[in-house]
């Protein structure tokens, strides 16, 4: 799925607050890391960035 596409189907911050998760299907997207921030040992946050967008 592109970047677009799951911004789109997901909305920005609309559909999915932060720290919220939906259920369903698995997506997987590819993209370039821009950053990569621990809030635990086991908690990861990722900035992915394509298209010139980013989620």
């Amino acid at each position: 799925m592109s970047l677009s596409r799951c911004i789109d189907k997901y909305g920005c911050e609309d559909k999915i607050r932060p720290g919220g998760r939906v259920e369903g299907p698995v997506e997987c997207l590819a993209g370039h890391i821009h950053s990569i921030r621990a809030s635990n040992q086991c908690l990861r946050s990722y900035d992915l960035h394509v298209e010139g967008r980013k989620v």
